[in-house]
């Protein structure tokens, strides 16, 4: 059965067991992923994807419901079982669905000519990043991972008040982890590359960052403990939107889960801050046109020069805070539940030049990477102690590379004490969400080593 017979059949059953309101999501997608190893296919992963959520008012609650098969016994089952969901729910009347005839950006088709490269040219190019790797420096001994990954994937939204919209993507993205050894000590590095055309991923420029991370860190040992001025390599930075973005959640504020709650129009960050959703940006993995609500996507400033502008809604934290959704309904899959989570999310590019300011600078600990940011953050107190490697900068040089210290702080405070952002934006991999960030200068923080 097609999708839209499927619905017309959805939707037949729902008006005849008197549902008030009611949606279909719809979402399919597929995968093709290679790994190699010295030369070898090492693993492939080949797969499709599809399935429907149901969403319905009965009797004013809203009961949920989800099903990968398009037949009349499916249809059926939708129906019922949101039915059965609602009865276990108390009345929620801010849960309301996103009416038709709004108007959505024009959308560019992405991922094009995806589905005509071959599994052979996959393969090959995870080969070439593997041989490249090891042919840019004698101290690389091999490569731990080395991936090479395609997939496409749609969305259609359909409900009972008129709205029907929908949008395909597509991505192609590499990945690499080379290994680097001198004397028996052995480092790992990693970079990443995506997008959503096979001809954007630079291979050579992959495999050269994913080399220097990796030959940059041998030799590696902790500074003294002490306060140090920081900087956040712009991944780094990208990690710790990720952590702490839950602060940002109007879902997480109205539970008392966010320090930031009711802080609309306050100062909360360095006015050098600004830090913008904008799920706009087909340049960018994860944009999209419209949320998972079908809300329009907009862009927004949430913080503008360390003012704090608006947290992030869907429709119903929108409702009961008196305002409109800024578009930020999420739901991880059909089955999901709403939820809350930022789109594209960065920390806006300012006018320091990233490269001109880390030759003058005097010294600083630069950070490229933490780690236990699940189990060393809190992600309400902002409170955060995790583990950082990087290296000690002084007069504009690389004075040694760092490992095994400990950076301490808070979230919070780290967004008052950011004194300046470089013009570098970066881009992470997407995963739900897509966060972006500069080169970050922060204040002293704690760091603790030997």
């Amino acid at each position: 059965m097609t999708f839209d017979a499927f619905k017309d059949r959805v939707f037949q059953q729902a008006r005849a067991a008197g549902l008030e309101e009611f949606e279909l999501y719809y979402t399919d997608g597929e995968k093709f992923a290679v790994t190699v190893f010295e030369g070898e296919v090492e693993s492939t992963d080949i797969s499709k994807t599809a399935g429907v959520g149901f969403r319905a008012k009965w009797r004013g609650n809203m009961g949920t419901s989800f099903t990968e098969a398009l037949d009349e016994r499916a249809a059926e089952e939708l129906v019922t079982h949101a039915m059965e969901s609602a009865q276990l729910k108390q009345a929620d009347g801010e849960e309301t669905f996103q009416p038709g005839g709004a108007a959505y950006a024009h959308w560019p088709e992405q991922g094009q000519g995806l589905q005509a490269i071959t599994a052979s040219q996959k393969i090959e190019l995870a080969q070439s990043l593997e041989r490249k790797a090891k042919a840019l420096d004698e101290r690389v001994q091999s490569v731990q991972h080395c991936k090479v990954q395609t997939g496409r994937g749609s969305v259609r939204l359909v409900n009972s008040l008129g709205l029907d919209v929908q949008f395909a993507s597509g991505l192609t993205m590499a990945m690499l982890e080379p290994v680097a050894a001198q004397g028996q000590e052995r480092k790992s590095g990693f970079a990443y590359r995506g997008a959503d055309q096979w001809a954007q991923l630079d291979a050579d420029g992959l495999a050269q960052e994913a080399v220097k991370d990796a030959v940059d860190a041998l030799g590696a040992g902790p500074l003294r403990t002490g306060r140090y001025e920081v900087i956040f390599k712009p991944q780094v930075m990208c990690d710790f939107l990720a952590t702490f973005a839950g602060c940002f959640s109007a879902d997480a504020a109205q539970k008392g889960l966010s320090l930031l709650a009711g802080k609309e129009g306050e100062a909360v960050a360095s006015p050098a801050v600004s830090l913008i959703d904008n799920p706009l940006m087909p340049q960018v993995l994860g944009a999209a046109p419209f949320d998972d609500e079908g809300v329009p996507g907009r862009e927004k400033l949430v913080i503008r020069e360390g003012v704090l502008q608006t947290l992030l809604h869907n429709r119903r934290t929108a409702s009961k805070a008196g305002i409109e959704s800024t578009g930020n309904a999420s739901r991880a899959g059909y089955a999901g539940r709403i939820g809350v989570a930022p789109t594209i999310f960065y920390l806006a590019p300012g006018p320091v030049h990233t490269e001109t300011a880390l030759a003058a600078q005097k010294k600083a600990f630069y950070v490229t990477a933490l780690e236990g940011l699940h189990a060393g953050a809190n992600a309400v107190s902002g409170d955060f102690s995790l583990s950082a490697r990087g290296f000690l900068l002084e007069n504009g040089q690389r004075a040694q590379p760092v490992e095994q210290v400990t950076l301490s702080g808070n979230f919070y405070q780290v967004l008052r004490e950011i004194v300046k952002v470089g013009d570098d934006l970066y881009f992470d991999l997407p995963g739900g969400s897509c966060f972006g960030s500069p080169t970050v200068w922060l204040g002293e923080l704690n760091v603790a080593g030997k």
